[in-house]
């Protein structure tokens, strides 16, 4: 996964500094531009972890195949999404914390069940019922894994500000951005299953 990662998040990440450094108000684009590249490569991972599952064995080609037809829905999912759960924060910080749970396995549902844009979020609200702190507890532990130790390297580097702060942001994201997409596979799949 790491290369298509690479190619997605890389070109992302760049596109985020540029954003930073032109003006604050462009960090919510960067923002939003990671939350829709997130959806994406969680939707290319999921034949991934659906092959995993059945012990066969998935290749790199698989991963965009996986969104060759339904890319324009995930695409629209995850801009509603992102725009929601970044009000919800703006509001108070629980709304978009609930946004963020009950829209976690967006990717999958559109992935494999084809329900449609807006069908979509009500799917994974429904899947969340009745599981949402447990969902949220590995949310949460995902995101501390991922963007609180990523954020940590960065500043033990002492590179923040710098050029090469920068580079490792963007190298950071690559290497822990499966870990978010797989987590929302993953838990699609245990809930499905009623394991969760």
């Amino acid at each position: 996964m790491l290369p298509v990662a690479a190619g997605l998040f890389g070109v992302v990440g760049i596109a985020g500094a540029l954003l930073m450094t032109a003006g604050p108000g462009l960090i919510l684009v960067a923002l939003l531009l990671l939350a829709v590249a997130t959806t994406v490569f969680g939707g290319m991972v999921v034949p991934v972890v659906a092959n995993d599952r059945s012990h066969t064995a998935a290749s790199i080609r698989d991963l965009p195949q996986a969104i060759e037809d339904v890319w324009k829905e995930l695409l629209a999912v995850a801009v509603i999404a992102g725009v929601g759960v970044f009000l919800g924060f703006l509001v108070a910080v629980i709304p978009g914390l609930v946004l963020a749970t009950v829209w976690s396995m967006v990717a999958p549902i559109v992935v494999i069940e084809h329900p449609g844009r807006l069908s979509a979020l009500g799917r994974s609200r429904e899947l969340v019922r009745g599981r949402g702190w447990k969902v949220f507890g590995v949310l949460l532990a995902t995101t501390f894994l991922t963007s609180v130790t990523a954020s940590g390297i960065v500043v033990a580097l002492g590179v923040l500000g710098s050029g090469v702060g920068t580079v490792a942001k963007v190298v950071l994201v690559i290497v822990t951005a499966p870990l978010g997409a797989i987590a929302s596979a993953v838990l699609y799949f245990e809930v499905q299953r009623d394991d969760l």
